[in-house]
Formats: C-alpha cells, structure tokens, sequence
C-alpha cells in the first residue's frame, strides 16, 4: 500500500523480498519498504513490486529471476530491498506480469524488461532483457495491463494489440 505521505507498506508472503523490508520472512502486519518515502504509484506482480519515485525514478524489488527488477542483472532470487530501473525516468504507468515488467510513456511508447520466453517483452525474440527495451512496432499506447506471459496495450486508435503466449487466447484478435 502507498500511503498519501509517499511512504509505502507491504505484508505477506516475503520469500523472495517482495515485501522490500530488508529481511527475510513473511509478516502478516505492514512493515516499511526500506528507503521508500517519496512513492507516486505502486504496482505489484508475481514476485516482484515496482514504485514511481516523486523524482520520476522506478524502483523494484522482488524476485529478479528472470531481470525484471530491470537494473541490469538477473538470477537473484530474493532482492529485498529496492534497486533502480536503469535508464528509465517518468513513466506514464507501470505494469507486471510474473517475470516481465512494462513502463508506458506519456508519448505512447512502451518499454519492457524480465522473462521473454514467449515473447511477452514485444521485441520479436525470446531473449530476456534485464533493462528497458521498447517494444517494437507499437506506437499510441494509452494502457497497458500484463498477464503470466503476455501483455497487452491499449492504443489511442481504440485498438487492443498484445504479445506474448496465446494460452487460452489471451492475445484475441489483435497481436503484435
């Protein structure tokens, strides 16, 4: 939870540092995300948080499996406190799947960093990227929401474009 002040509080299952206090266990009161005062928006995902900073900063903490911390490393599994998004200043919005993280742009562009097996990152491979890297033949997002393996963008045409797995259809009609 972001508390009007900036500050933001998290409980629960804590195994791998989703709850950014800097220690290891799950609680079940709120316990201060550690160095987080100045927090505008929060977003939560599988195992892993990210916070907008008043500064325009990101921040994430979690589990970096698969780089979806996106400071530029991957394989920690438990990073307990938060780190900075390399390279990424005043996204619009934010968004996570289970092991990929988006950042939406004022000026429609989308970005995505993490897990890629199914090409959920929009850049036409499967390779991860443990920093931002925009997702390609996109342009005009207005939303973005992120699924297990899949994201989607919604365009200022109207239109609902997404990537990654098709499981049980989840791209629909539109995909990139």
């Amino acid at each position: 939870a972001r508390k009007q002040s900036g500050a933001v509080v998290c409980w629960g299952r804590n195994t791998e540092g989703q709850l950014g206090d800097g220690a290891s266990g799950s609680k079940i009161k709120p316990v201060a995300v550690k160095g987080l005062g100045d927090a505008t928006s929060l977003v939560a995902g599988g195992n892993h948080t990210c916070a907008r900073r008043r500064s325009g900063a990101v921040v994430c903490w979690g589990s970096n499996g698969q780089g979806q911390l996106g400071d530029g490393t991957t394989g920690t599994f438990a990073q307990r406190t938060p780190v900075i998004v390399a390279g990424l200043t005043n996204p619009a919005e934010l968004a996570l799947g289970k092991e990929h993280s988006c950042a939406r742009m004022s000026d429609g562009r989308v970005s995505c960093w993490g897990g890629n097996s199914a090409g959920q990152l929009g850049d036409g491979s499967s390779s991860g990227h443990p920093k931002p890297a925009p997702v390609t033949r996109l342009s005009g997002a207005t939303d973005l929401a992120l699924g297990t393996a899949h994201s989607c963008a919604l365009q200022s045409t109207g239109n609902v474009t997404c990537w990654g797995s098709d499981e049980h259809r989840a791209l629909g009609p539109r995909r990139l």
